[in-house]
């Protein structure tokens, strides 16, 4: 039985969860949160680790108790203490989490009060106006739920692309191990990297056709085979994430991978140019009066109808054919443009490590330099620093920043916006970091006009440079709080503010869309991971997949430039 890391660490976010609605103490529920972020950061499998007797408790934030607990886990699949939790409350009080607003306390409230176990409990209650009744709630959180329930109903289910790379990469490894294989890629919305995927398709060459059907269903995380043909076949993962295998003939290799990469939008153009041209395309093929044209590469398929080559990432209808006609398609950034990574956190707020471990982690991807930016003290969850306790954090980055003499260790801080736009540290303590980047962490219900206001105030503090995760969301989880972007992107662009596109997968933010509208508007970016432990900073390439659809060159990216160009940056 495979047991992924994401499990793992999902169980470890229940225990710290229900323990949290139970009113548990704070620094038992933490301990449960950092093992889970822990878990979860790892490059290797954990049940590979325990298999191969390694001591897990030289894991970030992994003690002795936590790590039979993870053991248990492992060998049986489930947790007891868990059950213990689970018959002590509800365990569907877990999906009320979900929704913006509602924290363990809120949601043991509702629970104590009327009772509330599920998301369609909670949807009666709003229907009935019984939310606003509740200490503590109101007519607007009441509406905010309601709108939440309904929003979640509407949407199909979606797995966040780091979820998928974990489940699909090992089922790809398995697959290119049959002997009959020759090749095989995978098409769809994982290869033009969208941050949600529906389903994923391989695409395989192989002698064997029926062999390779047959070992394809048997995989050992199929939980059920939707369909199995001679070509073809479909099943469902035990994580319900739908997987559709076509095997297809060497000739047919580009077209089909075109075909399956998508978008939709994106094909529909390109057939009917070809049609324009007296051409017809499919999955099968390309063809002239049915006659089939030798088309190898999809950069010969694009050739042929006088276009330049478009990377998948840009594959969604947004003008990159026209683009791709007149030879005037993005450069876009790439891993190896980056030079630093300028958001992380240590033990100093809520990372699960030293700085110095997140150096020499840095050192080993080959960083030229970093930035530290714990948290300010607003939001408790956070731990973060306050006034008092920088002069004792700046001395201990220099002290650090001194002692590695291969990389260029900045003093930074991500501080806390609060309601009416004001900083939560002072420009005595900003003044003195290398960078500091604002971000919004509360009060996101505010109406659009002074959540606007309350941004555009941030901005003019002479000392910030960075504007954090821009919009607030959590994908699969809440949207983004409400205001006029174009304003903001324009007084980004008009006072130096630089805008973040944050690489950890939960976030992803800016977005796709509005990465490109902050390109457009000569609003210089940064990718950062955000990390919170030394692997998270392996969070970069989702980054780096995000600019790519936005259309980012690395020109408009500072973490491209050199230690001397970026520190310019930072001077407004």
């Amino acid at each position: 039985m495979i047991i992924h890391n994401n499990e793992i660490a999902q169980k470890l976010d229940e225990m710290g969860d229900l323990l949290a609605i139970k009113g548990a103490n704070k620094y038992r529920i933490r301990a449960y949160k950092n093992a889970a972020r822990s878990i979860r950061s790892q490059g290797r499998r954990i049940d590979e680790m325990i298999d191969s007797g390694e001591d897990l408790t030289q894991l970030d934030s992994v003690g002795k108790d936590l790590a039979s607990k993870i053991k248990e886990i492992v060998s049986t699949g489930e947790l007891s203490d868990l059950k213990k939790l689970k018959n002590q409350l509800p365990s569907t009080l877990l999906n009320l989490l979900d929704l913006e607003g509602l924290g363990p306390k809120r949601v043991k409230r509702l629970y104590d009060v009327l009772e509330i176990e599920t998301q369609d409990d909670l949807k009666k209650a709003a229907d009935n106006e019984k939310i606003r009744e509740v200490k503590g709630f109101g007519k607007k959180t009441e509406n905010n739920i309601r709108e939440q329930l309904l929003d979640n109903n509407e949407k199909d289910r979606r797995f966040r692309i780091d979820k998928v790379e974990e489940l699909i990469e090992p089922f790809r490894a398995y697959l290119q191990n049959i002997d009959t294989v020759s090749d095989l890629v995978i098409a769809g919305s994982y290869r033009r990297r969208k941050e949600t995927v529906g389903d994923i398709d391989f695409l395989v060459i192989a002698t064997d056709s029926k062999n390779m059907i047959e070992a394809f269903t048997k995989y050992e995380e199929v939980k059920k085979v939707i369909s199995k043909g001679n070509t073809k076949s479909s099943v469902m993962l035990k994580t319900e994430l739908q997987v559709d295998l076509r095997v297809v003939e060497k000739r047919s290799k580009a077209p089909a991978l075109l075909y399956f990469t998508g978008s939709k939008k994106h094909n529909i153009k390109l057939r009917k140019l070809g049609i324009d041209k007296g051409y017809k395309i499919n999955e099968y093929g390309v063809f002239k009066d049915d006659k089939r044209i030798k088309c190898e590469t999809e950069e010969d398929i694009y050739k042929l109808l006088n276009l330049e080559y478009i990377e998948p990432e840009l594959r969604e209808n947004r003008g990159e054919i026209k683009a791709a006609k007149r030879n005037k398609l993005p450069d876009l950034i790439e891993n190896k443009d980056i030079k630093g990574d300028l958001q992380m956190h240590t033990k100093h707020s809520d990372g699960s490590s030293s700085i110095k471990e997140m150096v020499e982690k840095a050192i080993e991807i080959g960083y030229e330099y970093i930035a530290i930016t714990d948290h300010s003290s607003y939001i408790g969850v956070t731990n973060g620093l306050s006034d008092s306790e920088i002069p004792s954090y700046l001395d201990e980055l220099k002290r650090v920043d001194e002692e590695y003499s291969e990389i260029n260790v900045l003093s930074g801080i991500e501080v806390d916006v609060l309601e009416d736009g004001k900083l939560d540290l002072t420009d005595e303590s900003l003044k003195r970091m290398d960078v500091v980047i604002f971000s919004i962490h509360s009060h996101f219900n505010l109406e659009e006009k002074k959540q606007t206001d309350r941004i555009l105030t941030a901005m003019d503090n002479k000392y910030v440079n960075i504007f954090a995760h821009p919009t607030g969301r959590m994908i699969n989880k809440r949207e983004g709080y409400k205001y006029d972007i174009e304003k903001v992107v324009q007084h980004a662009a008009s006072s130096n503010i630089i805008m973040e596109i944050n690489g950890s997968p939960s976030r992803l933010d800016l977005d796709d869309i509005n990465s490109k509208m902050a390109s457009d508007n000569h609003v210089s970016l940064v990718i950062n991971t955000d990390a919170h432990s030394p692997k998270e900073l392996s969070f970069m390439k989702y980054g780096i997949s995000q600019a790519r659809r936005g259309w980012v060159q690395a020109d408009e990216v500072i973490n491209t430039l050199n230690f001397t160009d970026v520190i310019k940056k930072f001077k407004r």
